[in-house]
């Protein structure tokens, strides 16, 4: 086995743990969001699954939909910032959500007993 194709194994071996590692820091924080969300349901529950199925095509882009000479650190790297403005995106409006909820909360009438 000749020091050129053990790199290459090498380096596969690292694209495809990075990949990975991607993915679970993806599916990771966007399952404890859902989980979140779908308790308050509504709008933030929508927007949840919105961000997971968002995840998913971010996955499914950084795998297979390469950039021309785009190696595989800067794609992931472009993916990671995807998913970032992705993830906080959806996060304010989960909480903006929650936000109007209890402003709508204080301004009913209350009731005579």
């Amino acid at each position: 086995m000749s020091s050129g194709v053990r790199h290459r194994e090498t380096t596969m071996l690292a694209q495809i743990f990075a990949i990975a590692i991607v993915v679970l820091a993806v599916l990771g924080p966007g399952y404890f969001l859902w989980q979140f969300a779908r308790k308050r349901g509504g709008l933030a529950e929508t927007f949840a699954w919105a961000i997971l199925v968002a995840a998913v095509l971010l996955i499914a882009w950084l795998l297979f939909v390469p950039g021309p000479n785009s190696g595989p650190q800067q794609r992931i790297s472009q993916f990671i910032g995807a998913w970032g403005i992705l993830f906080m995106t959806t996060g304010l409006i989960v909480i903006g959500t929650e936000v109007l909820k209890l402003i709508k909360g204080r301004k009913r009438p209350k009731s005579n007993e």
